[in-house]
């Protein structure tokens, strides 16, 4: 790693930076899994959670942020190790984090479908095959791929364009949260906060959950050799990331308690949307959250996207895999090939059936653990 390297341009702003960390961080769970928060934890018990897991995550963040800080290069958690623990620990870091952030980035090809299906209805054609019990269409399974190829193209076109679009998804789902927490605040009611406890093995329930909806900030160490802030600032950034996804998470808890009593909550996989839906009194608002969840669902998928084809750039460069994966493009300056290959498993996953979400979490969540570990 010490020889002469191909290095990537510098056009990331800080506040690029911090969207690509915070658009990961947020994503679709907020709208998805806020409901099942507060039934296993309740409101408390789910503030509860996120107080507790937040710190955790944020100690972790200051240990990427003095890493990033000392080492503002491409690879992250592989460059970290490399450093640290030498080349044989570096590979296994560099290979759990490209299997974590590409499962990431393959879940999001998946639930995007289920996602556009919950605004837009879409029929389900030619039956292709049934896989864990779930039948598997090709109308559903082309749409991820279109997607997909959109995001590669997005990212073969260049780091700055990439990042420009990642802040327009950031403010659009910002946007959708602030007003359904703006009208949680004016239509929302305390006795609605029943159940405030539910049980400690609940508020456990939901602990567990955190560190995997926190995942995201660390892809600030993968942007930070194309980052033109001083080092000392992505280090502030990373943490702040973090801190304000704890933040988003503990106020949508609490505006959903307000919004809606737990017989509603209950109803639907998308009890934001419910929520959002019955204080207004159509379900055009509940589509319109739902539409900021799915700009969460490309935030996070073109954050995870870019992260992942730099570190295969990364392990490319430092010939711990395939040198071709480290070629830049000599106009954009975007590592072509390495993106290629994370389309192609992005645009895999669709046609695995949306079963795949939970294989597809489990093995991120258990990577990004192993990384953290060795980091």
């Amino acid at each position: 790693m010490q020889q002469k390297r191909v290095s990537l341009d510098r056009v990331v702003t800080g506040i690029d930076l911090f969207g690509l960390a915070f658009g990961a961080m947020i994503g679709w769970g907020w709208v998805v899994l806020a409901g099942d928060w507060l039934r296993l934890g309740g409101v408390m018990g789910t503030v509860v959670a996120f107080a507790v897991g937040a710190l955790m995550c944020i100690l972790v963040s200051i240990v990427y942020a003095e890493l990033t800080s000392a080492m503002p290069v491409a690879g992250g958690p592989f460059v970290f190790v490399y450093r640290g623990l030498g080349e044989n620990w570096a590979w296994l870091a560099g290979w759990t984090t490209i299997v974590a952030y590409i499962s990431v980035a393959a879940w999001e090809s998946v639930a995007i479908v289920a996602a556009i299906n919950y605004v837009i209805p879409m029929p389900q054609l030619v039956y292709l095959w049934t896989v864990a019990g779930e039948n598997v269409y090709l109308s559903w399974s082309l749409i991820g791929v279109f997607i997909s190829l959109g995001v590669v193209f997005l990212n073969c076109r260049g780091t700055r364009l990439s990042t420009r679009a990642q802040n327009t998804g950031t403010k659009l789902l910002l946007l959708a949260g602030i007003g359904f927490l703006l009208t949680s605040a004016v239509k929302g009611t305390a006795s609605n906060l029943g159940p405030v406890w539910v049980s400690g093995a609940g508020t456990s329930a939901v602990l567990m959950m955190v560190p995997f909806m926190m995942v995201g900030f660390d892809v600030i160490p993968q942007s930070a050799e194309e980052a033109k802030v001083s080092p000392r600032t992505i280090g502030k950034l990373l943490v702040f990331s973090v801190v304000a996804a704890s933040l988003w998470y503990i106020l949508i808890a609490l505006g959903l308690g307000f919004a809606i009593p737990t017989t509603l909550r209950d109803s639907s996989r998308l009890a934001v949307c419910v929520a959002m839906e019955t204080m207004l009194g159509h379900s055009q608002w509940g589509k319109l959250v739902a539409i900021g969840g799915i700009c969460g669902i490309l935030t996070s998928w073109n954050a995870f996207f870019l992260a992942a084809s730099r570190v295969l750039f990364s392990m490319g460069r430092a010939s711990m895999l395939p040198s071709w994966l480290a070629q830049v493009d000599p106009t954009t300056g975007a590592p072509v090939r390495a993106i290629a290959f994370v389309g192609l498993m992005c645009a895999i996953a669709p046609f695995l059936g949306s079963n795949t979400l939970m294989w597809l979490a489990n093995v991120g969540s258990l990577s990004t653990c192993i990384t953290y570990f060795m980091v």
